[in-house]
């Protein structure tokens, strides 16, 4: 049973594999209508993967529906009634093209410090867990099906426009000698990811 005092973890920071199918990430960034929206990954997952990532999505909601203290993105605490129901916030997660599921994986490629503007990079490892070189990471291009594991920043939020999970992108690790770019995406079905999405609001 749990304390009345025990801080109810409404985050976690996880590791999915899968295979990228649309990946704008540190060689890239994703456009929309001609503006730089930051770096996008789209990741297939096996069933079993989608499955582990409803189950942390759903501990993660239902304990921010119990914690009394969670607030929203502008400060206020967030009623038991203002909720959407948790089946639907998690199943919005899991995208869907031609049979193929996927998440959407986002993060951010500049940052401000001081008042200037840096670019930022996502670390990048090989498959034995070594961190590339900074001129191969930062120029990386992942190709189309690269097999992949992410290390992933999952949130609990809620906005005007968005209640659910966020998921944003930390680390990439290259699962196989095959994951560099060859060229055009590799005949990916996906087309550049829209920046206005429901949950575009959410600070990192």
């Amino acid at each position: 049973m749990e304390k009345k005092n025990d801080k109810l973890k409404t985050y976690a920071v996880k590791v999915f594999e899968g295979e990228s199918m649309y990946a704008a990430v540190n060689g890239t960034v994703n456009e929309w209508e001609g503006k730089p929206t930051g770096y996008v990954l789209n990741l297939k997952l096996a069933s079993e993967e989608v499955e582990k990532l409803k189950k942390l999505a759903t501990e993660l909601i239902e304990n921010a529906k119990k914690d009394t203290e969670f607030k929203s993105a502008s400060g206020t605490k967030v009623s038991a009634s203002q909720w959407l129901p948790t089946e639907f916030m998690v199943n919005k997660l899991i995208k869907e093209k031609d049979g193929v599921q996927f998440i959407n994986c986002k993060a951010k490629h500049e940052r401000e410090k001081d008042g200037v503007i840096n670019r930022v990079f996502i670390p990048i490892y090989d498959k034995d867990n070594h961190r590339l070189a900074p001129e191969e990471e930062q120029n990386l291009q992942l190709a189309y099906d690269a097999k992949i594991a992410v290390n992933l920043y999952m949130r609990v939020v809620f906005t005007n426009l968005y209640q659910g999970v966020s998921i944003r992108l930390k680390d990439i690790q290259l699962l196989d000698d095959d994951c560099l770019f060859k060229g055009g995406n590799g005949g990916s079905p996906f087309e550049p990811v829209k920046d206005a999405d429901v949950d575009e609001d959410v600070p990192i």
